[in-house]
């Protein structure tokens, strides 16, 4: 406190040092961390355009390679540093991607709504169309269900099977067919279209669209017929084309 404020002269210019207004500090401490902050950045643009400029004027690959030399260590190691960093975002990446992979898998909020709406029109008997999945409730009253694709059955645990088992045990009619498509192996045995593991993956069973004909199978005469219509109704509705 006893000290006087001192001014002097540096190569650079002229610099005092004292005292602050009372209130001053913080703000004066901003705009110097600008100002230095600003000059740091134009001296490394400086710097960095003076060095590119003597670099480029290098002829000599022998020359070029001495100059260089010294930087080539440090270079070498912001580069490791850069490939692990970039490594483990993408690391990070992939992890955050399975899960929403996983997270989407078990959500079924659509399928169950659907199935509810289904239980609900049933009890009602309100005569409409409902799509859940593999199920499809239509305005004649009977619930038609794709059990099967290629061999693999809808997910037991799932709301649409649950849906299904309590229907035929309440004798409500229900058309139960199987989906036999080939899509390939003409030569060496049919391949099938097959079923996910995850209900999702039933979601557009009824609306997929093939580049051949769907094939059903069902129990009873005239079964596979009736799925096969409702099936090309939906698809053409679907993709917006003309019900023919």
């Amino acid at each position: 406190m006893d000290s006087s404020p001192w001014q002097g002269q540096i190569i650079s210019g002229s610099y005092w040092l004292g005292w602050l207004r009372a209130g001053t500090l913080r703000v004066t401490k901003s705009r110097t961390r600008s100002l230095i902050a600003s000059m740091s950045k134009q001296m490394e643009v400086g710097v960095r355009a003076a060095v590119m400029r003597e670099l480029s004027a290098i002829r000599d690959l022998d020359v070029l390679l001495e100059r260089t030399g010294t930087d080539r260590p440090q270079m070498q190691q912001e580069a490791t540093s850069l490939k692990e960093a970039l490594q483990e975002l993408r690391a990070e990446a992939q992890q955050k991607d399975l899960k929403t992979k996983e997270l989407l898998d078990r959500d079924t909020h659509a399928i169950d709504q659907s199935c509810l709406a289904i239980a609900c029109a049933i009890l009602g008997r309100h005569p409409t169309r409902i799509v859940a999945g593999p199920l499809l409730l239509w305005d004649d009253g009977i619930v038609y269900a794709i059990v099967t694709r290629g061999g693999v059955p809808i997910p037991a645990e799932s709301s649409p099977r649950k849906l299904i088992d309590t229907l035929v045990a309440a004798n409500h009619p229900v058309v139960q067919v199987r989906e036999k498509t080939v899509i390939g192996g003409w030569t060496s045995g049919p391949i099938y279209r097959t079923g996910a593991t995850s209900i999702n993956g039933w979601a557009t069973v009824w609306t997929d669209h093939e580049r051949v004909a769907r094939k059903f199978e069902g129990d009873h005469p005239g079964d596979a017929e009736r799925a096969y219509e409702l099936h090309r109704q939906l698809a053409v509705s679907h993709r917006g084309l003309p019900n023919p």
